[in-house]
């Protein structure tokens, strides 16, 4: 068995140990100490990164018996220091004792159950048992969870037997059967006690802050989003450097970003009804152009550079509004683009898939329209030719 030195001391960094085992395995080593101050993850928080003898530890795992197997690339023995990637165990730390200040003050102040929580890389989250989740209450949550922090309540760790946890007001008993302990408590002062096997700040304070990012609908309930500590300032840069972008890209302040986006948004409307207008007069005049082409020749012919699929559309039914026994047959594209035949419903639907197998595409349609994609639009002669005899 591996003593885990993190389950009675949480900011332990170092440990010198004994190598009880070192057995390779498809070319590495599992590497098993009499004590690590490494945790090897479980109860919702994964496993800390770090080294042994300098040597970093790719994997970490615990055995049925107890062991605390690490998995390295050379082979150690005897005595080893263990050191534990502390950046990233404080990360986790602050981040799960968050998690417990947020379910215990979301169940006493609100009734909200938690049913699931997640200690990511990025950002954890929590899973409410709930239709639905208020911002103002959400707010107020926040506000209480900080105001805990701010008051820098001490964090404590305990070990007690089933017995005495029976009689003790602890939050989780969810606990394997047959399993008779010691069962390891975590603490809050004054707000909350829990069975937990993961590390923990011990005091509040040390959390530094707690940010709620964001909310999720589950099937299941609502998963709230929240960073804590360091992770809350990484993000405030990454806001800072968005926020200078913004600003350069609007050429304006924060305070009057929205005003800026909305002047945009006004214009880009403004915009587009224009260019619909002057679609519509565009293809007006193409389809002048094409009820003259069809009365000398029976079928009109059309091609556009931009595989624009709306604006062939736009022609076909202007077309065939203006001419119902013409006939159009249309393009877009360079090699590969777009195509559309239009005209009686009855010609269309013979012409339309002979058309397609000329142009090496496929399509469909109804309605006196049929419209496709085809991979050799440099056949288009041919497939006019086609759309003749397929009618004529």
């Amino acid at each position: 068995m591996t003593e885990l030195v993190c389950r009675t001391d949480s900011l332990a960094r170092i440990v010198d140990a004994n190598v009880i085992e070192c057995l390779e395995s498809k070319g590495l080593f599992q590497v098993v100490p009499d004590r690590t101050v490494l945790y090897p993850g479980g109860g919702g928080q994964p496993a800390d990164g770090g080294t042994i003898d300098g040597m970093k530890v790719m994997g970490i795992a615990t055995r049925p018996d107890g062991g605390v197997v690490h998995v390295l690339e050379r082979p150690v023995s005897g005595t080893v220091r263990i050191a534990v990637d502390w950046a990233a165990r404080l990360d986790f730390m602050q981040q799960h004792t968050a998690q417990h200040l947020v379910t215990a003050l979301a169940g006493r102040d609100f009734g909200w159950k938690t049913i699931a929580f997640h200690l990511n890389q990025d950002r954890s989250d929590i899973e409410f048992e709930l239709e639905s989740i208020d911002p103002v209450d959400l707010r107020r949550l926040e506000d209480t969870v900080n105001d805990a922090v701010i008051a820098n309540l001490p964090v404590t760790v305990s070990f007690v037997s089933r017995e005495q946890m029976q009689s003790m007001n602890v939050r989780s008993r969810l606990l394997p059967e047959g399993l008779e302990g010691p069962f390891r408590l975590v603490g809050i002062e004054g707000i909350d006690l829990n069975t937990c096997g993961g590390t923990h700040v011990s005091r509040t304070g040390e959390i530094q802050v707690v940010k709620v990012l964001g909310t999720e609908r589950l099937t299941r309930g609502i998963r709230v989003f929240y960073a804590a500590g360091a992770r809350v300032r990484r993000l405030m840069d990454v806001l800072q450097e968005r926020e200078a972008e913004l600003g350069a890209a609007l050429t304006t302040g924060p305070a009057d970003f929205m005003t800026s986006i909305a002047a945009l948004q006004a214009g880009v409307r403004d915009s587009q009804a224009r260019n619909r207008v002057l679609r519509a007069r565009l293809a007006g005049l193409i389809v002048g152009d094409l009820l003259r082409a069809c009365e000398v020749d029976g079928i009109a012919v059309h091609h556009e550079d931009e595989p624009d699929g709306d604006f062939l559309r736009q022609i076909a039914e202007m077309f065939r509004a203006a001419s119902p026994d013409g006939i159009v047959f249309l393009t877009a594209g360079v090699t590969e683009g777009l195509f559309v035949l239009a005209g009686p419903a009855e010609k269309v639907s013979a012409a339309g898939p002979v058309a397609a197998s000329v142009l090496d595409g496929r399509g469909g349609g109804r309605d006196g329209i049929f419209q496709g994609r085809a991979k050799s639009l440099s056949l288009w002669a041919d497939a006019v030719m086609a759309i003749r005899e397929a009618n004529f």
